[in-house]
């Protein structure tokens, strides 16, 4: 719907330049803002800044919409997915039933 539209084009224009260049992918789940990144060195990067990632979109929509940010690095050798979180690859983050461990 349109905060998915809103919530993308948040990330875009907060993010800047050299975080979109690593971006693949940006879905609002619920308040769960899954963002899927080409560089693990990112993901690590940003995983220290959650809380301030959330706050800086929340800011820029002016509502409390994102409750929770899920990094997720793309392994394009496996077309798949990992958020170290819970150890799950996924080949496909749209679809959820798909679920493989690396």
């Amino acid at each position: 719907g349109m905060d998915q539209v809103l919530v993308k084009e948040a990330w875009i224009s907060l993010m800047g330049k050299g975080v979109n260049n690593y971006t693949k992918n940006v879905l609002l789940k619920g308040n769960t803002l899954y963002v899927e990144l080409t560089s693990a060195v990112l993901r690590e990067e940003l995983s220290y800044g959650k809380d301030k990632i959330i706050k800086m979109i929340n800011d820029e929509l002016r509502r409390e919409l994102i409750k929770a940010v899920v990094l997720r690095y793309y392994f394009p050798e496996y077309h798949c997915y990992s958020d170290w979180e819970d150890n799950l690859c996924q080949t496909n983050l749209f679809h959820y039933s798909s679920e493989y461990h690396c």
